[in-house]
């Protein structure tokens, strides 16, 4: 071929599958079904994986009948099938299409039985209710991890731990997770985390393995001793597509190690925070509303002042209360979410982040100071805005002006008040009243 030659997709699918089909035909696979699901047509999908790969298959419907296949593979069982491989033209998929089946080991047929004649009788006994299950606390601080020391998933779960929150203690309780002694020694660790009560969650994981080696979490010992557990228990254990009776058992199943420790790990140092950012600014803008809103009542209460002197007197004691309230109020609230900063900033400070709760902190005092020393300001100014206003009111009572000795004179016809002499004659009555007391008198003359 040239190095030049430029394949439209549908050529290259077309090539290699041919030569897939020439260099593999009619060869012998063996691995562990996983994921078989049989479609409307009668075609049976499925993968075929050992413990470190998988390849998709393909079961026709005609290859079933043609070939006379009883029995149909399923998942867990180790088989070996045969067929050849093959390219679905379409879509470039890879995969081996089977023409026979050969069931492998008859222990892992054995241990499939097992394993759902366990979940049938545990199910019944309300192993998995979800009822039952016991919550997960919202801020562990100290977790147990039963898991094998030696294996891959202990050192993916500590480095996911380090990663979220560095904070969370972590005990790792070593034990096999395969093997005739790990039933008994999962079971022993679960029962001595539940003595000491040292942990706030146990975590039981293993990397992932054909259904023997899981076997070990498919035990009636391992599920009693979970389903038993005062402490809640996370399970990680295999990969997607494992699921074993422990995983039924667990409060919280999680589909790998990984994903379990950040479930634990939830939420992560960061969004705790920015969490606490989100707080401060909910709390300075709750002080700033309430301040606005008896600022306005403020307002509301010196534009409906009028000019009796008592009036001017309630408004004081208003004005007075007013304060009172408010700085007990602000007083208050900053003390109740004070102490709820304080509480959350002593986790944080038990959480490492310390500079950066220390800054929140100061940045809160500072801005209380400037509160107070606002509301002090806005107390002074007022109260001087009052004591201007009765004084002007002072300037113009009437009271005021007789008691300079002036007086008002009123028609005792009709008691209005006189402006101009010309409005009476001679003979009419009028009557003077001073600062004390009244006079009634009768016009002899009048004067222009």
């Amino acid at each position: 071929m040239s190095e030049n030659t430029i394949y439209s997709v549908s050529e290259l699918n077309a090539q290699a599958k041919e030569l897939l089909e020439n260099s593999f035909s009619q060869i012998s696979l063996c691995g562990e079904v996983s994921s078989i699901t049989k479609s409307k047509s009668g075609h049976y999908y499925f993968s075929l994986k050992d413990k470190t790969a998988e390849i998709s298959c393909v079961l026709f419907a005609g290859t079933v009948y043609r070939n006379k296949i009883r029995q149909i593979p399923e998942h867990g069982r180790e088989v070996v099938v045969e067929g050849y491989l093959t390219i679905f033209t379409q879509r470039g998929n890879y995969q081996f299409t089977v023409e026979n089946v050969q069931f492998g080991s008859s222990k892992e047929g054995e241990l499939y039985q097992q394993y759902l004649q366990l979940k049938k009788e545990l199910e019944e006994l309300g192993y998995f209710d979800q009822e039952k299950k016991k919550s997960l606390p919202a801020y562990p601080r100290r977790v147990g991890i039963i898991t094998s020391p030696t294996g891959a998933a202990v050192h993916d779960i500590i480095h996911a731990f380090k990663r979220r929150n560095p904070t969370i203690h972590l005990t790792i309780y070593p034990t096999s997770v395969q093997g005739d002694n790990a039933p008994k020694e999962i079971t022993a660790a679960i029962e001595l985390a539940n003595q000491q009560m040292d942990v706030d969650v146990l975590l039981i994981s293993r990397g992932g393995g054909s259904l023997e080696d899981l076997s070990v979490f498919n035990a009636r010992s391992v599920a009693d001793a979970v389903f038993l557990s005062s402490i809640p228990i996370v399970s990680g254990i295999g990969h997607d597509t494992d699921v074993t009776i422990v995983d039924w058992v667990a409060d919280k199943p999680m589909p790998t190690p990984t994903a379990a420790a950040e479930m634990i790990s939830t939420p992560s140092i960061d969004e705790m925070l920015l969490k606490l950012s989100t707080f401060e600014t909910n709390l300075n803008n709750r002080i700033l509303s309430r301040l606005r809103d008896f600022t306005q009542q403020i307002d509301l209460a010196e534009a409906s002042l009028v000019h009796p002197k008592e009036r001017i007197t309630n408004l004081k004691n208003q004005f007075s209360a007013y304060s009172k309230r408010l700085v007990t109020e602000i007083s208050r609230t900053f003390d109740a979410q004070s102490g709820t900063v304080k509480v959350n900033y002593q986790r944080l400070l038990n959480r490492s982040p310390a500079p950066t709760i220390d800054q929140f902190s100061k940045d809160l005092v500072s801005a209380a100071d400037r509160l107070q020393q606002s509301t002090a300001n806005l107390q002074e100014k007022f109260a001087a805005r009052v004591e201007s206003l009765a004084t002007q009111l002072e300037t113009m009572n009437p009271q005021a002006t007789l008691n300079r000795g002036y007086a008002i004179v009123r028609s005792k016809k009709d008691n209005t008040i006189l402006k101009d002499a010309k409005s009476v004659i001679p003979g009419d009555k009028v009557k003077a009243q001073l600062a004390k007391g009244t006079l009634d008198l009768d016009v002899e003359s009048v004067s222009s």
